[in-house]
């Protein structure tokens, strides 16, 4: 709810749409899809209002010159959504239209968290103070990529979505920046880590894989590199070679100057299923041999993988 006093209408989009007012839940099932859509189309102008013909290709997918024959049909989805605004006891609320141009007015609070999400973004992007971190967290962490998922299909939605979206990277990329000038690390590799979860092919990943080597973390970023690896390969998409191999010969250098105890080295051999080969999953097979591959052409000279079972004295297998 975004009114501590609870009056007013609160519209949420992130995730499943809800709809509350005067602090209570309406049943947005009352209207029609399209009587819905309506009424989201004109409050995500944010006061702007929405031309009738705009509001005819979103809702019926008409293209602006064949608009006409759909006019009707508009003004009488105007005429339902007033009747539902009555139904849910909005008083105050109702539907204008100046110009050809449709408004959502209300004499009470009405708040939108896109449209929060929008402005706060864009406050704390201009912000140059010493809160300017404080306003991008609290703008980032507004965020999820389930956007009015009951529309999803929708070319409107669609579109608004990908607005959105792109508003959200820049606000990733100055918090996480921020917080890499200001030391924070952690902080860093944390926004990282959390916009990967919704977009694991961006380069938020290869900057979390930064910031644990800045955090001499070096075995979180192998890890990671694993991970990233087997992500792009379940998915079938292509990953970015080339900004991946600068930062894992770095990890590799500082790895391959660590030593060992045989205890340490056996578990990170052993895996909890033998299967597949080298008893490891397929794809960390594959790292394998493009490690050898590489190591193959960078010395010169041939390499062999080889492929054991460690037995104890009487030749049985000890299963390590």
């Amino acid at each position: 709810m975004f009114h501590p006093d609870g009056r007013g209408l609160s519209v949420y989009v992130f995730k499943s749409l809800t709809i509350e007012y005067n602090g209570r839940p309406v049943n947005t099932h009352r209207g029609s899809t399209k009587v819905i859509q309506l009424l989201l189309l004109l409050l995500l102008s944010g006061g702007d209002g929405v031309p009738k013909h705009a509001l005819v290709s979103a809702i019926y997918g008409q293209e602006e010159e064949g608009w006409a024959d759909y006019n009707q049909y508009v003004n009488n989805l105007i005429y339902r959504l007033k009747k539902l605004l009555t139904e849910w006891e909005m008083d105050g609320a109702t539907v204008e239209i100046s110009r050809s141009i449709c408004y959502f007015r209300a004499d009470f609070p009405v708040t939108v968290d896109a449209l929060e999400f929008r402005r706060k973004s864009l406050e704390a992007l201009a912000s140059e103070d010493d809160g300017r971190l404080a306003a991008l967290e609290e703008a980032f962490q507004m965020y999820t990529d389930t956007f009015l998922e009951e529309f999803s299909t929708d070319l409107w939605v669609i579109q608004r979505k990908r607005e959105i979206r792109k508003l959200y990277f820049r606000v990733t990329e100055a918090l996480g920046e921020g917080y890499r000038a200001s030391g924070s690390l952690n902080r860093a590799r944390n926004i990282y880590h959390q916009a990967a979860v919704w977009f694991p092919f961006e380069s938020f990943r290869l900057r979390e894989m930064d910031c644990l080597i800045g955090l001499n973390d070096y075995e979180g970023a192998y890890a990671l590199y694993t991970d990233i690896r087997q992500s792009y390969a379940g998915a079938m998409e292509v990953m970015p070679e080339r900004e991946i191999q600068k930062r894992l010969a770095i990890v590799e250098k500082r790895l391959g100057h660590s030593a060992r105890t045989l205890p340490e080295i056996v578990a990170f051999l052993r895996t909890n299923a033998r299967t597949g080969a080298f008893y490891c999953h397929y794809a960390v097979f594959v790292s394998f041999c493009q490690i050898l591959a590489r190591l193959a052409e960078r010395s010169g000279r041939p390499l062999s993988l080889m492929l054991c079972t460690w037995t104890d004295g009487g030749g049985i297998e000890t299963g390590r």
